[in-house]
């Protein structure tokens, strides 16, 4: 039983057909340490056909991503440095970096991405832009269905057996055996991201 105050406010989870979602609020940029203890205890006692499903505010900045630091979570350039409209914003200025559990949590993600984990998706806003980022190591990367580098040895932890159907209306639905950062268009535009998740 987790019992503290950031719980139903600053993260949480729920069951919902099978599917656990599990949500962070990092609106101001950084992952707090009793988040990232929060997701880890859930990934740790998920059930290994539960898939799961991350719910973030800010995207995470993964390999690949050329987005500024004011859009992105963990971006290596975040800080004081970069922050150009805190006095326009009336606020604090950002601290000279990232805290050290904002990194540990995008590492845990990727960790914990499908093939090799429950997580099937990550689903974020903030850039109000449509983009589909790979969160983990893919399936190609995991040679002859083997475990990717890091990954525990046994098969039913290290392969995802579900696929995720992404559409929003604007590009060609695709799909996935691996996990990806999902971000869309503004919904004041019309915009939406629609998963299925299926075994």
């Amino acid at each position: 039983q987790w019992q503290r105050p950031g719980l139903g406010f600053l993260y949480g989870c729920a069951i919902v057909k099978g599917l656990l979602l599990i949500f962070v609020d990092n609106s101001n940029y950084q992952i707090e340490s009793d988040q990232l203890e929060f997701a880890r205890v859930q990934l740790a006692n998920v059930a290994v056909d539960q898939p799961v499903v991350v719910l973030l505010h800010i995207p995470l900045m993964l390999p690949g991503m050329s987005l500024p630091p004011k859009e992105l979570c963990g971006h290596q350039q975040w800080g004081a440095a970069t922050d150009l409209l805190w006095q326009v914003e009336d606020r604090p200025r950002w601290p000279s970096g990232n805290q050290q559990s904002t990194l540990d949590f995008r590492e845990l993600l990727q960790t914990q991405a499908a093939p090799k984990g429950p997580i099937v998706a990550v689903l974020s806003g903030h850039t109000h832009e449509d983009a589909a980022v790979a969160l983990g190591e893919t399936v190609e990367d995991a040679q002859d269905g083997a475990c990717p580098a890091g990954a525990a040895a046994t098969p039913a932890t290290c392969r995802s057996t579900w696929t995720v159907q992404s559409e929003n209306g604007r590009e060609s639905p695709s799909k996935a055996t691996n996990a990806f950062q999902y971000t869309t268009h503004s919904a004041a535009e019309g915009a939406y991201r629609l998963l299925t998740i299926s075994a």
